[in-house]
């Protein structure tokens, strides 16, 4: 899996979030794209966490 940014997991994650919003999307393509925001989910919390701590260590 290739690393993005904090900005771009956003950015994904807010198109995902749409795209379950508005579109009628079933059966597998919309297992994948719950999958997907699951996934995108844990990194922006695991930057976030990282962040907390770069701060917390005086960086």
């Amino acid at each position: 899996m290739q690393a993005i940014s904090i900005k771009q997991t956003i950015r994904e994650l807010d198109a995902v979030n749409k795209k379950l919003d508005m579109q009628r999307v079933t059966g597998t393509a919309r297992l994948a794209l719950l999958r997907r925001q699951a996934e995108l989910g844990d990194l922006r919390e695991a930057a976030r966490d990282a962040g907390r701590r770069a701060s917390a260590a005086g960086r």
